[in-house]
């Protein structure tokens, strides 16, 4: 089904309503840990990253709105810049504390203390394997330019950790608090409750509002890796009909081609399809993503 979509060749029946954005927020400076100091090359990366997106086309309304956490406020302001100069209309950021903002982020969710102490062990078990991961990227990745390979450093080392946070689902002795199932459900509250407004949406076209007829609706959601890919491992039907869940994670990061990059972004089509033969309107949320050295996964969102 996404396939048909993007190339335009889906059926009369089927609308693309809402276009999802999921971008990483750009490159922090340093490869482990929490803080909020950004690369030298930060606005650069953004804006490349922007440009990919391919938000730039068109004329619709566009809503941006990102986590809390610095470095996710600084990619939204920069994309706002962006925007400034294309000809959509769109909505000053906004930052909330809700299932967009960082899971393992006491600022995402104060007032579960669980959240603040998996943090802990992740920017913990983070510094400890960097040593290590670094060796290894170093010599794996010798034909990187430098920043190209400090990237590579930072997501290896999320790669790792995510890997022991899936994997806790199968163990008695849990390394954290918190399961991946259970972030993937607070991330994903937000996506099921734009399926309440598609039909409003719909309805706002055809009455001929600002709205281009022929454009979706875009949303952009500026966060972190973490919550994207346990989102991403639970909720995840590949186009083969391969579910993510049901993977190893070294099988699931194959399919997707690691985890989502700094500035790199996914996107997720809520299609409705009106055929008059149905006694109700069908709904479906396609996903494509592109993480890495020319790696494209597609499929659709399961609930």
């Amino acid at each position: 089904m996404f396939e048909e979509i993007h190339n335009n060749e889906a059926s009369e029946q089927e609308e693309v309503v809402l276009k999802v954005i999921i971008q990483r927020h750009g490159p922090k400076l340093s490869a482990s840990g929490e803080k909020n100091q950004l690369a030298t090359y930060f606005a650069d990366s953004v804006k490349q990253g922007f440009q990919v997106t391919g938000i730039s086309e068109g004329e619709g309304l566009v809503h941006v709105n990102s986590s809390p956490v610095t470095r996710a406020a600084d990619t939204a302001k920069i994309d706002i810049a962006e925007l400034s100069h294309t000809q959509h209309r769109f909505k000053d950021m906004v930052v909330k504390k809700e299932a967009l903002a960082v899971l393992f982020q006491p600022l995402a969710d104060a007032e579960d203390p669980r959240f603040a102490r998996d943090l802990e062990r992740i920017v913990k078990m983070q510094k400890k394997i960097e040593p290590e991961v670094r060796e290894e990227v170093l010599l794996e990745e010798s034909n990187l330019v430098s920043e190209e390979k400090e990237a590579e450093i930072r997501n290896v080392i999320d790669m790792r950790v995510l890997t022991v946070l899936f994997n806790d689902v199968h163990t008695n002795k849990k390394t954290f608090e918190t399961s991946y199932t259970e972030l993937a459900d607070k991330f994903a509250e937000r996506y099921k409750g734009f399926l309440q407004h598609i039909g409003m949406l719909k309805e706002r076209k055809r009455e001929g509002g600002r709205q281009p007829v022929d454009e979706p609706y875009v949303q952009v959601d500026i966060t972190h890796s973490f919550p994207v890919m346990c989102f991403l491992k639970k909720y995840l039907v590949f186009a083969d009909g391969v579910s993510a869940e049901s993977l190893s994670p070294e099988d699931f990061f194959e399919r997707t081609g690691g985890i989502i990059r700094e500035s790199g972004f996914m996107e997720m089509l809520y299609i409705s399809n009106s055929n008059k033969d149905l006694k109700e309107e069908k709904m479906a949320i396609a996903i494509r993503g592109s993480f890495g050295k020319g790696q494209e996964f597609s499929g659709e969102v399961s609930f």
